[in-house]
């Protein structure tokens, strides 16, 4: 047979490290295997966001200057309306004084008749 150079302990210790290496070897392709499928999920959803940018974003210079002009119109429609309520507020303030000096002037006017007489 065959002589062996080693004794039992040491093929045992050989073999015990072996089977560790080799253990940790597929562990670690394990892990290995993970981060890759986990940064292959990163790349599709990077890739998504590229196309979707790509789609979008040459929009939205005009998008924005439609919202600036609707801005702009809102404000202008808003000065208007300010506008317009301070005109009809005068012209409310100008009724009920009008209204004050007609029934102060009837209340001394001698040539109409009261209505107590």
């Amino acid at each position: 047979m065959f002589s062996v150079p080693f004794d039992r302990g040491e093929l045992v210790a050989v073999l015990s490290i072996n089977l560790f290496l080799s253990l940790g070897g597929f562990v670690l392709a394990g892990s290995l295997w993970q981060v890759r499928s986990r940064l292959s999920q990163l790349a599709d959803t990077l890739s998504e966001v590229e196309r979707h940018a790509a789609e979008n974003l040459p929009r939205v210079p005009d998008l924005l200057h439609d919202r600036q002009q609707q801005i702009v119109q809102t404000r202008d429609r808003y000065h208007r309306l300010l506008h317009t309520l301070s005109l009809f507020q005068q012209l409310l303030q100008l009724s009920l004084w009008l209204l004050r000096l007609t029934r102060q002037n009837n209340r001394f006017n001698p040539f109409t008749e009261s209505p107590n007489r």
